[in-house]
């Protein structure tokens, strides 16, 4: 084989075999252009020589619109350098008709391993005796690319220095002949060390080498491939003074024995098996296909005669095939090959006659079409399988020549659609007439799908019946014959009425949208998941509630979404439903954001296509838990409310007494001044505890505050010189105050404890620092979107700021949630109550504020005080009124419960000139005004008294005298005391401890009014 491969070189006989191969065979450069291709890839691509096609691309060919698919795989082969074998694909003919192709392609590789090209061939599979296309290379291509060989004379130095070239040298390195003298010849050369090879096997060969390949670098960029044959050159005296030799241009050379190599390489390795046999029937070539094929080895099958391995063709028939081969040029046949081990397998033969100087070949491309057999085989038996499974199952079925149109169809055909069977007769024009109009093109389009390919289609449509309504159809067709040029000849196919399962799936999908609206409606979250917890749906309230995406919460699983706590209960709640079938409980799902949605759950176990699921209803409580915990603090509250109630009316009762028993003191001691400031000092003491009573009280919502327009700027540094008193002096705290004018509208009393309870918290807060610090601020503050987010119930814009920062001991941070609760105490046992906080908390609140506290545990603690500003201006203050002239003997009866306060309160309206009757409860109080009803100007009582208290006394006396003044004391609101159906114009509430110096002027109002 490699003899006649070595003949190819020199002779037309490359033509000729590729032109003889029943094979395509094309190869193209890099940018996957047409470099040459044999006649019967041009006939495929509709021309009539391969020079046609040299320089274009597939997009110029009838199969243009797989241009771009064959372009990828060209590309593929070439950069990956592998090669692509036998794979399928599709061509549009110059007639429109699509065929199907085995194509294989290799990359074309020059010495270097470069790719230069690449070489592919094809065979026409829709037509399996066609004549395969055969291997080609122009012969007298070959020939121009050598005879256009010219050889160029050099002469360099001993340093590589050119000293002389002939004139073709200019021409093969693309310059006038003269630019080349002078220069050094190594820098032509690509590689960097080209010419150190070069000498290296000059001076191996003793002097002189031949036929030396190397590649150079033209003047003009281009690199070309040479063979030199070069000697030294010596003086007189034998020493080197230099190199001469000749150079040739083989690049074409190079790229001819590429050629070459890739013929033999495509023989070796085409999927069919190759034969060289001669005119005595010896084997002269076999591929690898063949030997493995026939289970040989090269050098056993070529040492054999064609009747060793076809039993049909014997040596008496023999010469008879060569006669007619020679005749024909070309034969193609079915017959039987012979393997080593004794079993036949039938193959088809392509044959091909070949001859140039005086050998003589059949060039035979051999086909292993047992599976074509078997298939045909199986196929037929198929068909007759399917005839009588159809009959059988009473289905219809038909078979169409598709040529003539004519169609045989079987009884139930005809039934399906409501025609006697004996007077039934049909067409392919009429099957298509008689198709649902919005149904004809989808059917059309499918139809001729299936005449393209070989594997069944499917479809579905209305078909008219012959009382004019409409059978939904389902038909199955398969084209089982094609002519040898793939032209389908004829179909069969099954056809079904789906019009009652068309009817079914129209009320369920009714039904399914039915599910699905009201699935996706609900208030609740509703899950399906299987047992194992994996989601199977979720309705829309469910993934938007917790802020995923329904493809998001379709990928988790349940106990996903749980909390630790819960998430380790969920395999004891799957059990518990599955052996219950049903249950409810409490959980929480995290959210998206990481929030937690407190969650109650309704699972029932359910049957779901046949597998048992649980249908799960998920009510957010989030509401109802705020709900349950505003009733826990109403309920905490309502009991600070009862023991602040408790204990108000009788510690007011006891600072009414102090209050009293000092002012009687700094009367009697106005010549002592010394003493009257400490007793002044007592009575402001007793005020502030006045003022914390009544503090409690609103805390409890037992009384009302004041609310008025003031500057927090002066409060602040008032209230901060007051409460600052308290703090030790071994603390460093200060206060700043910023220059603009805050106003706001509050209770300066409530203000004012919540300014001492933080100032006394922070002290005792760095009690145990080495170095304490406490710094209180005020200072302007505009909302932003943060802290709207983090307090949506506070409105308006601007604030006014009151900071409290120390450096103490830190709140823990599981703490910090707890801290506003009542009762609620960090402190030691003794030194605090927990409702210091609450009180702030509540007192805050009522301001339209918030509270934000920043804590860490060694680090200390900031409290921020955030109170809505005012635009209104400043409520003047109200000038403290002297007291007016004493008394002049009137009566007044003085009521109350509490002997302390009654004895001291009598004590001091006898000092302002009074006469004073005393009553320990209402009853007693009645008894004397009856008695001595002329005597009485006024009666003083307390609100809360056993047996009778003061509110209805005065509904006794105003039964019998609607003018009698009276002033009511209560412990509580005073706002409160009296109802609006009650006459209260010669009534006045005051409340205790009261201020003796206010108790005189009312006293004097009522008794002389005006």
């Amino acid at each position: 084989m490699k003899e006649i491969i070595k003949q190819l070189a020199s002779h037309d006989l490359l033509q000729e075999i590729i032109e003889g191969v029943p094979i395509r065979v094309f190869w193209k450069d890099r940018e996957c252009r047409y470099l040459g291709c044999n006649t019967l890839f041009a006939r495929d691509a509709g021309v009539a020589h391969p020079d046609a096609l040299i320089g274009k691309s597939d997009f110029d060919m009838p199969w243009h619109e797989q241009a771009e698919a064959y372009r990828a795989d060209d590309v593929a082969v070439m950069q990956s350098g592998e090669s692509r074998l036998a794979f399928e694909e599709p061509q549009t003919t110059p007639d429109g008709s699509t065929i199907w192709l085995r194509t294989s392609k290799v990359p074309l590789f020059d010495d270097t391993r470069h790719v230069i090209g690449m070489v592919g061939v094809y065979e026409d599979i829709s037509r399996e005796k066609e004549q395969q296309a055969v291997l080609a290379s122009s012969e007298r291509e070959l020939s121009n690319i050598f005879n256009s060989l010219q050889e160029a004379y050099y002469r360099t130095d001993i340093e590589g220095r050119i000293v002389k070239v002939s004139p073709s040298a200019g021409t093969l390195m693309a310059c006038p002949a003269g630019e080349l003298q002078g220069k050094m010849i190594a820098g032509y050369y690509v590689r960097e060390d080209g010419r150190d090879l070069f000498l290296n096997a000059l001076r191996e060969g003793g002097g002189t080498v031949n036929h030396y390949e190397a590649e150079i670098s033209r003047v003009d960029g281009e690199i070309i491939w040479v063979s030199t044959n070069a000697h030294y050159v010596r003086d007189e005296c034998g020493d080197v003074t230099g190199i001469e030799g000749t150079i040739r241009d083989i690049t074409a050379q190079k790229a001819l024995e590429e050629q070459l190599r890739l013929t033999q390489f495509v023989s070796d390795h085409a999927p069919d098996m190759i034969l060289w046999i001669d005119e005595q029937a010896n084997i002269g070539y076999a591929n690898a296909a063949a030997c493995k094929a026939l289970g040989y080895v090269q050098a056993e099958l070529v040492a054999m005669t064609i009747p060793d391995v076809d039993p049909d063709f014997t040596a008496a028939a023999w010469p008879g095939h060569w006669q007619e081969l020679q005749q024909k040029v070309h034969l193609c046949f079915e017959t039987k090959k012979r393997r080593k081990d004794g079993s036949l397998f039938p193959v088809e033969v392509s044959a091909n006659f070949v001859s140039f100087g005086n050998a003589e070949y059949n060039v035979a491309f051999i086909r292993d079409i047992s599976r074509r057999k078997a298939d045909e085989a199986r196929l037929q038996e198929s068909e007759a399988r399917l005839r009588l499974a159809l009959e059988a199952a009473s289905q219809a079925w038909f078979d169409l020549d598709i040529s003539s149109g004519s169609i045989i169809v079987s009884p139930e055909y005809a039934r399906l659609i409501g025609y006697e069977p004996e007077a039934f007769h049909t067409s392919l024009q009429n099957w298509l007439d008689n198709i649902h109009p919005d149904d004809r093109d989808a059917v059309f389009t499918v139809f001729q799908r299936c005449l393209c390919t070989s594997g069944p289609e499917t479809m579905e449509y209305r078909r008219r019946r012959k009382d004019g309504g409409w059978a939904w159809i389902s038909s199955i067709g398969k084209v089982v014959e094609r002519d040898g040029d793939g032209t389908p000849l004829r179909m069969i196919g099954i056809q079904t009425d789906i019009s009652e399962q068309k009817q079914n799936l129209s009320l369920l999908e009714a039904e399914r949208k039915r599910f699905v609206t009201l699935f996706n409606s609900s208030s609740d979250g509703m899950f399906i998941i299987d047992m194992h917890g994996n989601f199977i749906d979720i309705n829309r309230t469910a993934y938007r509630r917790l802020g995923y995406s329904k493809q998001e919460m379709l990928a988790m699983k349940l106990n996903a979404l749980d909390s630790p706590e819960f998430a380790a209960r969920v395999p004891e709640r799957l059990a518990l439903i599955k052996t219950h079938g049903e249950a409810t409980f409490d959980s929480a799902h995290y959210r998206k954001d990481g929030s937690v949605m407190p969650v109650e759950i309704s699972a029932s176990s359910i049957e779901l296509d046949g597998e048992q699921v649980i249908f799960s209803v998920v009510r957010d409580v989030s509401e109802r838990r705020q709900f349950e915990e505003r009733l826990r603090q109403s309920q905490k509250m309502e009991a600070v409310g009862t023991l602040v109630g408790g204990i108000a009316h009788d510690f007011n009762n006891m600072l009414a007494a102090m209050q009293g028993n000092l002012y009687l003191a700094r009367m009697q001691m106005q010549e002592h001044p010394v003493v009257v400031d400490r007793l002044t000092n007592i009575e402001q003491l007793g005020n502030r505890a006045t003022e914390m009573v009544q503090q409690l009280l609103t805390f409890a919502r037992k009384d009302s505050v004041s609310m008025r327009i003031f500057s927090l700027n002066a409060f602040m540094h008032e209230g901060y010189r007051l409460a600052g008193a308290a703090i030790p002096a071994s603390i460093d705290h200060q206060t700043s105050v910023c220059s603009d004018e805050l106003c706001i509208k509050g209770d300066v009393t409530q203000l004012q404890q919540v300014l001492m309870n933080l100032l006394n918290n922070a002290a005792d807060a760095v009690a145990g620092v080495s170095e304490p610090i406490i710094r209180c601020s005020l200072m302007l503050f505009r909302a932003d979107s943060a802290f709207r987010q983090r307090h949506p119930e506070v409105t308006g814009d601007g604030f006014a700021c009151i900071s409290v920062r120390d450096n103490g001991c830190g709140i823990p941070r599981e703490q910090l949630d707890k801290i506003f609760e009542p009762f609620f105490t960090t402190k030691e046992v003794g030194k605090g109550t927990g409702l210091g906080l609450a009180m702030l908390y509540g007192a805050v609140q009522t301001h339209g504020g918030a509270v934000e506290v920043e804590s860490e545990p060694g680090r200390g603690s900031v409290f921020k005080i955030y109170l809505p500003l005012s635009l209104e201006a400043p409520e003047p203050q109200q000038k403290q009124v002297s007291p007016g002239p004493a008394g002049r003997g009137e009566t007044i009866l003085l009521v109350d419960d509490d002997e302390d306060l009654r004895h001291t309160t009598r004590e001091v309206l006898d000092t302002m000139g009074y006469h004073v009757l005393t009553a320990c409860d209402g009853e007693e109080a009645l008894a004397l005004l009856r008695a001595r009803r002329d005597q009485i100007d006024l009666i003083i009582s307390d609100v809360i008294m056993p047996r009778l208290g003061g509110v209805q006394l005065l509904k006794l006396i105003r039964q019998s005298d609607a003018t009698l003044p009276v002033i009511l004391i209560t412990g509580y609101d005073k706002n409160h005391v009296l109802g609006g159906e009650m006459q209260t114009s010669c009534c006045r509430v005051l409340n205790k401890p009261f201020d003796f110096d206010l108790l005189s002027r009312t006293v004097q109002a009522l008794i002389k009014p005006g």
